[in-house]
């Protein structure tokens, strides 16, 4: 065979050859659990740039082995070059709040949310950042969304904002409104909640007890796990 033909065969293996061997990378990344994830992924992330998924797994690995520093290096160099992705600064905010630093989570939340803004998962995320720094008016906005998306803990923040003014005015109806609303949807604390303010007749209206009794015994109930509560 001619050099010029042995050139052209090894043109062809030389590409294959390398993908069957990035793709192994990846397998090893994607099959190995816990501490022995941080090998292979780094292998994976450096083999392909933007192989997202090795280089999530790679950070959080990190991030769970007390190397808490190293994890979130991993997720803002992600952020940096897929700046387009939602992902990315959804989880460095995450990794972020994950080690209480909430006010550096503010930033990367807020592209999350500005890339996919009616995202659940980035929603909730977001809630938690504003409430941890007291950027309540924030956090009201997000339980609003949250809580009509049917999330009933998001139900229970939102009629927390009312009763306490967080973020909005008070007004004691709204949140007996939204009390009630995360009651009936089956939040445990909203029903104890409800019960005390309607036995004391918190909520500007007369005291309640055969409503405060009500739900008293349905907190009770599912505090037992009794069949209809989640």
């Amino acid at each position: 065979m001619t050099p010029r033909g042995l050139a052209a065969v090894f043109a062809l293996i030389f590409p294959l050859t390398a993908a069957a061997g990035e793709t192994a990378v990846k397998d090893d990344c994607r099959y190995a659990e816990g501490e022995a994830a941080i090998a292979p992924c780094r292998a994976a992330l450096e083999a392909d740039r933007g192989d997202l998924e090795s280089g999530f797994k790679l950070a959080w690995a990190l991030l769970g082995h007390n190397r808490e520093s190293d994890g979130i290096a991993i997720f803002r160099q992600l952020a940096e070059e897929h700046p387009e992705d939602r992902r990315t600064h959804f989880n460095l905010a995450g990794a972020l709040a994950s080690v209480s630093a909430y006010t550096d989570a503010k930033a990367p939340i807020a592209r999350a949310l500005d890339l996919a803004a009616m995202e659940l998962e980035i929603q909730k995320l977001a809630a938690a950042i504003y409430l941890n720094t007291k950027d309540y008016a924030q956090a009201h906005e997000m339980h609003l969304k949250l809580a009509g998306a049917g999330l009933r803990t998001s139900m229970f923040d939102l009629a927390e904002d009312y009763a306490l003014g967080r973020g909005v005015r008070y007004d004691q109806a709204e949140a007996r409104r939204w009390y009630q609303a995360a009651a009936e949807a089956g939040h445990v604390g909203a029903m104890t909640v409800l019960a005390a303010k309607l036995e004391s007749g918190a909520f500007g209206d007369p005291r309640d007890p055969a409503g405060a009794a009500y739900w008293r015994q349905q907190a009770a109930d599912a505090a037992r796990g009794l069949p209809g509560w989640d």
